[in-house]
């Protein structure tokens, strides 16, 4: 298995228990770890084969960015 790690990805979001933490909202630091198998584009060294970066990032954002917690 392979891994890409993304580390310290700054994403602004509305989580928390106070009031402030949900109405103004605050900067997180999301790490993802990514295991998967990237033999194919080791082989084909095509990028239509691997994993896009930026819509990892698109995804986490949205996933954050979906509800409000109190806790995380």
């Amino acid at each position: 298995m392979d891994k890409i790690i993304i580390k310290n990805l700054k994403v602004y979001s509305y989580h928390g228990v106070n009031d402030e933490e949900k109405v103004k909202g605050q900067e997180f630091a999301v790490d993802a770890i990514l295991e998967l198998d990237l033999s194919t584009a080791c082989d084909s060294d095509d990028v239509n084969d691997t994993v896009s970066y930026a819509k990892v990032i698109k995804t986490i954002g949205k996933v954050m960015g979906r509800e409000s917690y109190n806790l995380l």
